[in-house]
């Protein structure tokens, strides 16, 4: 009997009435009835402890930026839901309700989720699929105020804007690249600049981005030589109307399809008290420009090409841009306002001046050819030339150099690091290499033993009590040159 009552109670509440109702029908004891009612008991306390049951409905449509609420149908309520794998961005899951609700933020290819309901009764799982589809409205109208534009050459553009320029977080997009000189704003789609080269009518399409979709515009644009421009320095205008008087117009409009303003290759300005220089960016064809003893701040040579040589010194110059002037053999920039100065792309350079200024490094490793450097009262820390093979000037003083190996170069014609107090003197300089050799430099039997004198044109000491180190490779002992 023992063993009915334990099997019986086993069984499953349904299974239970069935079999109670079939013995109750056979023999409607006293004793059915006490094991009917403790069953009915049992089974009241057993529907607490059920596993949950739930459903979500079909959510395939869900686009990016709606407002999404996913509600299950819940048959046995869970105590706890959790979701894997975790939910794109924008969207949660309410871990009691089982509520998922947010607003997407990106799109999501068909993705398989499992939701877990849980109570004392048992876990249930779900499988819930979902995907969010890119934006089907279209983005407000963005446009320029017209479709087609002509620039010219070496004259800044009035910048062209969209039109309508609300908030968007995708930015802006152009294709093609613009003309050289011309700018693209990619936050807010804005074109400037000063277009430096002549361009053939192109199409170019912007696109505002936003999110996974784009709206676009074609923009034609063509850049054309300008047949006359006006000097606005009147210094400037003065000394080109002295030189090429014939190129100007009754109007003082400077004629750039005149034959003498063609024929020009050699631009000297130097000591006009000129404030600007704009317009010179249109004498493309000149190989030379000589600006020095001005009152210059801005220098724009990036139309000037064809330049072997450019002597701007003496000016307030705080910026320097010599990136497009890639023939360049002779730079001079001495005493100007410039704290750094690229040359990475000039390596035709031969002669680089541009002392008495506030440059604090010099990369010259890509100026092979270099033979005269002169880049005194400067705040330079450190100065490699192991790369300039062809250096025989160096005049280096007055900076803040802690060392400098000058044993890349053999062959020395003027060498300055220190001279006898002037300004920080290189004061901190404690190690100073030198390779010479007496049928290389005839010169050093002038200096033979006065490191610490000024005298004759190699000089490679001076006064500096902290320099405690020269090494000489190569050289004659017998000089003693290298014990000052």
């Amino acid at each position: 009997m023992f063993v009915i009552c334990y099997n019986f109670f086993t069984f499953t509440c349904e299974h239970k009435i069935t079999i109670m109702m079939n013995l109750y029908m056979l023999r409607p004891s006293i004793l059915i009835n006490m094991i009917f009612l403790i069953f009915l008991i049992q089974c009241d306390k057993k529907s607490e402890l059920i596993t949950p049951r739930f459903s979500y409905p079909n959510v395939s449509m869900i686009t990016v930026g709606d407002n999404v609420e996913i509600i299950p149908t819940v048959e046995i309520q869970p105590t706890e839901f959790a979701i894997s794998p975790d939910l794109p961005d924008g969207i949660v899951l309410d871990s009691t309700t089982g509520i998922i609700s947010g607003i997407p933020k990106s799109t999501l290819s068909n993705t398989e989720f499992t939701v877990k309901g849980k109570n004392d009764g048992g876990i249930f799982t779900i499988a819930l699929n979902i995907q969010i589809n890119p934006i089907s409205k279209p983005l407000p109208e963005f446009k320029y105020n017209a479709t087609e534009f002509v620039f010219k050459t070496c004259l800044n553009i009035n910048p062209i804007s969209p039109t309508n320029q609300e908030r968007n977080e995708g930015g802006y997009t152009v294709s093609p690249a613009l003309p050289e000189g011309l700018n693209f704003d990619t936050a807010k789609g804005i074109i400037s600049g000063k277009p430096s080269v002549v361009h053939a009518p192109s199409v170019f399409k912007i696109k505002r981005m936003s999110v996974d979709v784009f709206s676009e515009v074609n923009l034609t644009i063509e850049i054309v030589k300008p047949l006359k421009i006006w000097i606005k320095d009147m210094n400037f205008r003065r000394v080109l109307k002295n030189r090429i008087p014939f190129a100007f117009t009754s109007e003082d409009s400077l004629m750039t399809d005149n034959s003498y303003f063609l024929a020009l290759t050699s631009l000297e300005v130097s000591d006009g008290n000129i404030i600007s220089l704009e317009g010179v960016e249109c004498f493309s064809g000149i190989t030379n420009l000589e600006c020095n003893n001005n009152r210059l701040s801005e220098l724009d040579v990036s139309g000037n090409k064809l330049l072997t040589t450019l002597s701007c010194s003496n000016n307030r110059l705080k910026v320097l841009d010599v990136s497009k002037n890639t023939a360049l053999t002779k730079l001079g920039c001495l005493q100007n306002q410039l704290t750094q100065l690229d040359v990475s792309k000039n390596t035709q350079l031969t002669e680089l001046t541009c002392g008495l200024n506030s440059l604090t490094s010099l990369q010259l490793a890509n100026n092979p050819l270099l033979k005269n450097l002169v880049c005194y009262n400067n705040s330079l820390e450190s100065l490699d030339i192991s790369k300039n093979l062809a250096l025989t000037r160096l005049e280096c003083q007055t900076n803040n150099l802690t060392s400098l190996d000058l044993s890349a170069q053999t062959k020395w014609d003027i060498l300055y690091v220190v001279t006898q107090g002037v300004g920080t003197n290189n004061k901190n300089l404690t190690s100073l290499k030198v390779n010479v050799t007496e049928k290389q430099n005839p010169e050093i039997k002038a200096v033979k033993t006065k490191l610490k004198t000024l005298d004759h044109d190699f000089i490679i000491s001076t006064y500096n009590s902290n320099l405690n180190k020269i090494e000489c490779l190569d050289y004659n002992p017998e000089m003693d040159v290298c014990n000052p």
